[in-house]
């Protein structure tokens, strides 16, 4: 049954029925209708943010956790080049981000008005869906579209740009049931002859492995994952996006691939003769080999998106489906052929064990610095120790990205998140915002570095007056380090644009009115993590690092280096 309303009262409207739950924004003039319709909602709680930028991280942060768009940026024309860092990034790391943003008058378009901009076409690039609504009483279809399509197939973000006449004028509007926002297709399986090819191959292997990637945890199927490994005793390496799918304690696992992974996994990829990749898109950073070929290597590539099989690598076997459903075939498949335990005892087996223990003492002696200055590999060591496994750890990029992906063990899926798509500066603090925010009772970390934080820090203000209780770890070395360290690496030390000059974080943090400590010293870590775990409140470590420990490069990124 229709319904006559405003188009910013149909959007809210619309937005409740699809079960959102947080609204982040910033006002403009187009996005006023939207705003204050947002007033009238029992079920949406709204949130300013301090920039479209990081409050596009911040929605990220929140549709992680929940694995569903039930967070919606709410923004307005100029925002619009803002936000696209956000959308390119959830592009990259699949995740559901549904966007609506208002444009100027109808009418006013094309000619010279205030903050025009063609927001869907500046946006398709980066989204899945990027549509202008023309017609006020098709605003609940557009939103309802949007939000099936971030969530069909490989999710994403998606972008609704709502004309400011659209969004203050009145129309007979129908608003879809609550039900209808998702497509009841289910999980897709994969192709029975390509399955049992697989099953075929990986039972005849000499020397199997099993990849997974971010994609096992976006659908579930971290418990399939295991239970392949444990019947066949195969060894599993998992990606950076991927790390949590498959415990690093448990014993068939060599931790995690990429330039900055545990060398051990990147030698057990490499030396299989059968890699298994599940939700894996062999991105340049996140696989160290990027650009060596194995002629020998038979690749069985699984993955949701079609156009992900064999992209950089060529497959022997690609299967295009769900990667819980997949590996459920896979595992019946290789119960039929009664492989159990195949692999046990194996010389590959033990090769792949006596892998692992050399790189862990090689890790651990990495990380038991007792240099004065803060090595940061000891840092991240201390704060795996100091955190259980159910926090949540969110990673910026640069260095510290690098040595968390290195150092800082995983064992629950969906724990340790970076921005690992597209790799924007100052992600990490907003995103784990949005993370506290929906996961109240967990602990919730950034890690980032002095440049990044440089993005981010403003969201101090909101982090106090929306109460969000996330700890920042600020890496402060006074570079942009990881640049100047390829300089250092690749260009005789010639610095250019590296060396940044900062505040005092913990003057910084206390204008905003967040407590704060500054740690000089190794021993003083690990009293600092346990006073911003029991202040229960916003909280920045500035922790000034030794600025000449090299970031851990297990392989090369660029054929250059």
């Amino acid at each position: 049954m229709s319904e006559k309303m405003t188009g910013g009262q149909a959007v809210v409207k619309t937005l409740e029925a699809a079960g959102t739950e947080l609204a982040i924004g910033y006002i403009g003039h187009t996005d006023h209708e939207i705003a204050d319709a947002l007033l009238e909602s029992t079920s949406i709680r709204s949130i300013l943010c301090r920039t479209e930028l990081t409050g596009s991280f911040m929605i990220d942060g929140y549709n992680r956790i929940k694995r569903a768009p039930k967070a919606v940026g709410i923004f307005h024309g100029p925002g619009t080049p803002q936000i696209l860092g956000g959308l390119a990034g959830t592009m990259g790391d699949s995740i559901p981000n549904p966007m609506i943003i208002g444009s100027v008058h109808q009418n006013h378009r094309d000619k010279g008005a205030l903050q025009d901009t063609p927001v869907a076409d500046l946006c398709k690039p980066f989204a899945k869906s990027s549509v202008r609504v023309d017609d006020g009483t098709r605003i609940p279809e557009a939103i309802q579209k949007a939000f099936k399509l971030s969530t069909t197939g490989r999710p994403g973000p998606t972008v609704v740009e709502i004309p400011y006449n659209l969004a203050v004028d009145s129309h007979e509007v129908v608003i879809p049931n609550a039900g209808s926002f998702y497509e009841p297709v289910g999980r897709i399986a994969g192709d029975p002859d390509q399955v049992q090819r697989a099953v075929n191959m990986l039972i005849n292997a000499k020397r199997p492995a099993l990849l997974a990637g971010g994609g096992v945890i976006i659908s579930d199927a971290c418990a399939e994952l295991k239970q392949l490994a444990e019947y066949l005793q195969i060894p599993v390496a998992v990606s950076g996006m991927g790390k949590g799918a498959f415990s690093s304690r448990h014993e068939l696992s060599v931790g995690n691939v990429g330039v900055v992974g545990w060398k051990c996994a990147q030698e057990v990829c490499d030396e299989a003769d059968v890699l298994v990749t599940i939700g894996f898109r062999f991105a340049e950073f996140g696989y160290a080999q990027m650009y060596t070929l194995k002629a020998d290597w038979k690749l069985i590539h699984i993955d949701i998106d079609p156009a992900e099989i064999g992209r950089a690598y060529p497959a022997e076997i690609g299967i295009v489906g769900d990667a819980k459903l997949v590996l459920g075939q896979i595992i019946e498949g290789v119960k039929a052929e009664n492989a159990k335990d195949k692999f046990a005892g194996t010389a590959w087996l033990q090769r792949c064990s006596e892998l692992k223990q050399q790189w862990l003492k090689e890790l651990d002696e990495k990380c038991q610095n007792n240099s004065p200055l803060i090595n940061p590999y000891r840092l991240v060591r201390e704060l795996r120790n100091g955190l259980t496994d159910d926090s949540l750890m969110f990673v910026d990029v640069g260095n510290n990205e690098c040595w968390g992906v290195h150092v800082f063990d995983t064992h629950l899926p969906n724990t340790f998140h970076m921005g690992g798509g597209y790799g924007h500066l100052g992600w990490s603090f907003p995103a784990a915002m949005g993370a506290k925010l929906a996961a109240p009772d967990k602990t919730v970390v950034s890690i980032i570095g002095d440049g990044g934080f440089h993005f981010a820090f403003h969201e101090l203000g909101t982090a106090v007056k929306e109460d969000i209780p996330v700890i920042v770890v600020v890496f402060n070395d006074g570079w942009l380090n990881c640049n100047r360290q390829i300089q250092d690496f690749c260009y005789e030390s010639r610095y250019s644009f590296t060396q940044i000059n900062n505040p005092d974080f913990v003057k910084l943090a206390d204008s905003f009115g967040v407590a704060g400590l500054h740690v000089n010293k190794p021993e003083e870590i690990q009293p600092a993590l346990q006073q911003a775990l029991a202040a229960k409140a916003p909280f920045v470590l500035d922790v000034k690092i030794d600025d000449k420990i090299f970031f851990p490069a297990t392989g090369f990124w660029k054929p250059r280096w």
